[in-house]
């Protein structure tokens, strides 16, 4: 029995597709069906809670060693398009998030990654 790609359901891949013990599209898959190779990958997974609360204090000190200085509403308006347009695959549209980092793309209380002049983005996009 090997764990299903999409859905991580493990589940015996020969016969007939039973539903409810795997995904009928990894079903089609382990069958080597056409398609399935154009299918995309999962999204990524956000980081757990303690990981973006470790990285967002890393970057608000480093944001205030700074000077707290925060970049020209052009380059952030740059920033957020590259961001929009998820070239880099973890974009979460929903919430207007990076998945990478977990952080916020908006204007929020805790701030917002693509105004402040000492962030980057994980991926190297800006």
């Amino acid at each position: 029995m090997r764990s299903c790609g999409n859905c991580m359901k493990g589940a015996p891949y020969d016969g007939p597709w039973r539903a409810g013990e795997q995904c009928v599209l990894c079903w089609y898959c382990a069958r080597k069906a056409v398609y399935c190779d154009d299918v995309p990958p999962p999204p990524p997974a956000e980081p757990g809670l303690l990981a973006k609360a470790a990285h967002y204090v890393v970057s608000a000190a480093v944001h205030v060693a700074t000077g707290m200085k925060e970049v020209e509403p052009d380059e952030r308006e740059r920033r957020h398009a590259i961001c929009v347009t998820n070239r880099c695959g973890v974009y979460s549209a929903g919430d207007d998030r990076c998945l990478a980092c977990g952080c916020a793309l908006h204007d929020s209380f805790l701030g917002n990654k693509t105004r402040w002049a000492s962030e980057k983005c994980p991926k190297g996009f800006w």
